[in-house]
């Protein structure tokens, strides 16, 4: 199975990132997550 979305963002690809990547406050603005606790020390980042 699969399934996609999409969402389109008024805003820079940097900016989306700098508030994605910001997962401390991810439970501000998502009511999936009531908190975060982070395994590894420093920011969020892209690993392929």
């Amino acid at each position: 199975m699969r399934f996609s979305a999409e969402v389109v963002i008024d805003a820079s690809a940097e900016r989306v990132w700098a508030v994605y990547a910001d997962v401390a406050r991810w439970p501000e603005w998502t009511k999936s997550v009531t908190s975060v606790t982070p395994l590894d020390p420093g920011p969020l980042r892209l690993v392929r």
